[in-house]
Parts: C-alpha cells; sequence; structure tokens
C-alpha cells in the first residue's frame, strides 16, 4: 500500500497526443492515479493533437472527484488548438460570466475559479 504522507504535494499530468474514446480508458486510468488528497495537479496540454467529448467528460468528472479530495487543479496554459475547438464544438464555453457556476475561467485561463 502506497504511503500517502510520503506522497508529493503537486503532480503533473500530461495529456497524450490523443484522447478518445478508443484511448479513453487508459487516460482514465493515468488520471485516477494523480487523485491523492490536498494534492495541487497540473494538468499540461502541449501534445493534444486529437480529441474528442470523452477527453471534456472525463476533466470535468476528474475536477469533481478532485475538490471532494481538496485538490487544485489548474491547466498549464489557457485552451487553444484542438482543445479549444472541442470545448466551442461542446458546447463547454457558453456560460456567462456573472454565473457562478460558469466554468469558461477554467478553460480559456487554466485555473480553478471555484477554490
Amino acid at each position: 500500500m502506497e504511503d500517502l504522507t510520503q506522497a508529493p504535494s503537486s503532480a503533473v499530468l500530461d495529456l497524450p497526443v490523443s484522447v478518445t474514446m478508443r484511448s479513453a480508458s487508459d487516460f482514465r486510468a493515468e488520471m485516477l492515479g494523480h487523485l491523492r488528497p490536498g494534492r495541487s495537479l497540473l494538468i499540461k496540454c502541449d501534445a493534444l493533437a486529437e480529441a474528442d467529448l470523452s477527453l471534456l467528460q472525463m476533466l470535468v468528472a476528474m475536477r469533481k472527484s478532485a475538490a471532494q479530495l481538496g485538490m487544485t487543479v489548474s491547466l498549464d496554459r489557457p485552451a487553444s488548438g484542438v482543445f479549444l475547438q472541442l470545448l466551442v464544438r461542446s458546447g463547454f464555453l457558453s456560460g456567462t460570466a456573472d454565473d457562478p457556476d460558469n466554468d469558461d475561467l477554467f478553460w480559456i485561463q487554466g485555473t480553478n475559479h471555484h477554490e
């Protein structure tokens, strides 16, 4: 059993080149390995070249689980390229700025604003 007292307080999760339904289970397993109480997690988006809605679903679920563990989750940079196109096509950037549940800031600024 892993000694969580020795676990690092921060971690980096590199998005792979492709996250689609075909690769979702592998990526999910990698994401779950980074969930630790109190840890901060930085998601690096540099390599992502192909993605579908499964990526967004997993990231939303991971952020909810992370919040329950007291984790801070952030993107290394605002969404761009393939990632930004997916967010727009999927309707993830449709909230209003004065809505307290609007997650747009996470995607476009790269930070978790619900802390």
